[in-house]
């Protein structure tokens, strides 16, 4: 019982800690890494909406949005939407076994000792990161859910037309 409880407090203080945490409002685009483990990088400055995934190759939820991401950036790549997937796996050649067993058209990079999921203020994953071309934090879209998966699209149109005017 003294196990639980001290569990439940350790929990509910690293909530509060977490809670303390204000992501920045903006992210400068220059810090994303070039070096890609599969694709290439993007002009982000011909972007409308840059969608950041951070996946890791131990997270259930990750592995499964990576291919729905996939049909989603078919489907708006002509309207300006740009994915990136930055691995938060602790080696790099985690990141490239996963590579190997899951098949998606966007970028893939490592985001080596949590650089910039450090600087996004992430503390779990899969989080997706809605930017602006000028690096505008528009959206944190945390969890993959079938519900987040079944609103995703409506709210990218809602994004895309936010960033056009």
């Amino acid at each position: 019982m003294l196990r639980i409880r001290s569990a439940l407090v350790f929990i509910l203080l690293s909530l509060s800690i977490t809670a303390l945490a204000t992501p920045p409002t903006s992210f400068p685009l220059k810090d994303l890494p070039t070096t890609t483990l599969r694709g290439t990088m993007p002009d982000l400055a011909k972007a409308n909406l840059i969608l950041l995934d951070f996946w890791a190759s131990w997270c259930t939820p990750c592995l499964a949005s990576l291919p729905f991401y996939d049909q989603l950036q078919k489907k708006y790549q002509d309207q300006g939407v740009v994915f990136i997937g930055l691995s938060e796996d602790d080696t790099i050649e985690d990141a490239q076994k996963l590579l190997k067993k899951v098949s998606f058209s966007f970028p893939a990079v490592w985001d080596q000792k949590r650089k910039i999921a450090n600087q996004l203020k992430i503390e779990a994953i899969p989080v997706l990161v809605v930017l602006d071309r000028d690096g505008k934090i528009i959206s944190y879209e945390r969890g993959f859910t079938e519900k987040k998966k079944k609103a995703l699209p409506g709210q990218i149109e809602k994004w895309l037309k936010a960033v056009k005017k």
